[in-house]
């Protein structure tokens, strides 16, 4: 059975179920992706979102 993703007009197609599993991962980030994030990726000059739900995925974008 395939999901109705929620959708608006200024944001991507989401299933809304992903929303708190991604404030999750957000909170409660690897080693890894804390050095990813803090030592590059804050420091870029265009905005990097971290896990955020597109679609049926959780992604970095």
């Amino acid at each position: 059975m395939i999901k109705k993703l929620v959708h608006t007009r200024f944001h991507l197609s989401y299933e809304h179920q992903l929303v708190e599993r991604a404030k999750e991962l957000r909170q409660n980030m690897t080693v890894a992706e804390k050095k990813l994030w803090h030592g590059y990726l804050k420091t870029l000059p265009f905005r990097v979102l971290r896990q955020r739900p597109i679609a049926y995925f959780i992604v970095l974008s």
